[in-house]
């Protein structure tokens, strides 16, 4: 893909780092950009941004751990769009940002759960809408 004006771009982990750094690279090349966050202070900051830009972005709050809070948020995209996104970029990821003998079993099932299982519900609620669509 070399033309990226119109298409609709979807970023989890999209309201800091590099998430955010991909809605600005694809809102400047004329996607639609849906950044989904966890974090509700991250998609205000990200909005505000956005807010005297020339480009259309929608923000989503979605813990990407949460299967029934994906559909919605595809359901939501196809509504606000009319259709499945063109680009996926399942982004967000954590990390316990300590030493490994320090994790506990529940910072393993949180890692896990989104670097793992959130990438895993993106690619199953979004993939099937994208080839359905042609895309």
């Amino acid at each position: 893909m070399k033309d990226f004006k119109g298409k609709t771009a979807f970023i989890t982990g999209g309201g800091s780092g590099l998430g955010l750094g991909l809605a600005r690279v694809f809102s400047e090349a004329g996607c639609k950009v849906v950044i989904a966050d966890i974090r509700l202070d991250h998609l205000d900051e990200a909005m505000e941004y956005f807010k005297n830009k020339d480009a259309t972005v929608h923000p989503i709050n979605l813990d990407v751990t949460d299967r029934e809070a994906y559909s919605r948020a595809a359901d939501e995209v196809e509504k606000r769009f009319g259709g499945t996104p063109d680009l996926l970029f399942n982004n967000a990821g954590v990390n316990t940002f300590g030493p490994l003998e320090a994790s506990t079993y529940e910072d393993w099932d949180w890692v896990m759960g989104v670097n793992l299982f959130g990438v895993i519900n993106g690619m199953q609620t979004f993939v099937p809408r994208m080839i359905q669509a042609g895309k």
